[in-house]
């Protein structure tokens, strides 16, 4: 594969990311598998690089750029995904204190002894 091969299949891989909804645990999954190659490829484009020498062409660097731009939309949705779960943690952790108040707290006060030796 050459430098232009690589950027455009990552620029498939940023589309797909963008595509995809968070709150599916399969999309999930599908975003685990795009960012191992996302890394596999940001290696091999590197090494292509080094080995090659030559600076990158127009159309290198405006593939290169469109990525950039979907990426950047990529980590502010997973931002907003990541906010979003966290909130609905502070609120599940939030009734479960409500929950243990009334359920755990009921002490007798008072109570009879009966002697039964007398």
């Amino acid at each position: 594969m050459n430098r232009e091969q690589l950027l455009t299949e990552m620029l498939v891989l940023s589309k797909r990311v963008f595509e995809l909804d968070f709150d599916r645990d399969e999309d999930l999954a599908e975003l685990e598998r795009i960012q191992q190659r996302q890394s596999d490829i940001r290696a091999i484009y590197d090494r292509l690089s080094s080995e090659d020498g030559q600076e990158p062409t127009q159309k290198l660097r405006d593939l290169a750029h469109e990525i950039t731009g979907l990426e950047t939309e990529n980590v502010i949705r997973m931002q907003e995904f990541k906010s979003k779960l966290e909130q609905t943690r502070r609120d599940i952790q939030s009734a479960k204190r409500v929950k243990n108040v009334y359920e755990n707290s009921y002490i007798q006060g008072f109570g009879y002894f009966i002697d039964s030796h007398k």
